[in-house]
């Protein structure tokens, strides 16, 4: 006898149909359980040209901003076509890639990242954010890289929308 016709006899009582539904009841949730959620970054506001850096108060140059929002915490991050290495008295970033780290008690800490070409990217985070800085920069660079250079042309620079934090350092 065919399995698809003996089917409808197995099931066929009352009780066994309700085990049944329980039985898939508790594997949705079960299934559900077991697949981790990602760690993701969210785009809030931007990306939109700005003149003017907040942490260096000299500063007049032409940049595009981002907002962000990761584990209740907003992150500004800004893509500069030039390079700040010279600009400041940078620390060092603690990632085990190339950073730089100042302390603004106004503003939070402040990463740089020097990027492709001379370009940089900065990212302001309050100072009693409790997160990976290094992982939520290699994240960015490495998603924002990837529309640059997927994107013909743009106006604004393609800051991306969702951002999954890995846990690599590596940029």
């Amino acid at each position: 006898m065919p399995l698809y016709e003996t089917l409808p006899a197995v099931f066929s009582s009352r009780w066994k149909r309700k085990l049944l539904g329980l039985f898939i009841l508790f594997l949705i949730p079960c299934a559900l359980a077991s697949q981790e959620s990602p760690d993701i970054m969210v785009l809030l506001k931007g990306p939109y040209q700005e003149q003017g850096l907040p942490f260096l108060p000299r500063d007049i140059s032409l940049h595009f901003r981002g907002e962000y929002l990761y584990r209740e915490t907003r992150i500004s991050f800004f893509y500069l076509q030039r390079s700040l290495a010279d600009e400041s008295d940078w620390q060092d970033g603690g990632c085990a890639f190339e950073t730089g780290l100042l302390h603004n008690p106004r503003l939070g800490k402040i990463m740089y990242l020097p990027f492709r070409n001379g370009e940089s990217i900065v990212a302001l985070v309050p100072e009693k954010a409790d997160l990976d800085i290094c992982a939520v920069l290699s994240s960015f660079q490495r998603r924002f890289l990837y529309f640059l250079n997927t994107s013909r042309q743009w106006i604004l620079p393609p800051f991306p929308g969702v951002v999954e934090i890995s846990s690599s350092q590596s940029p």
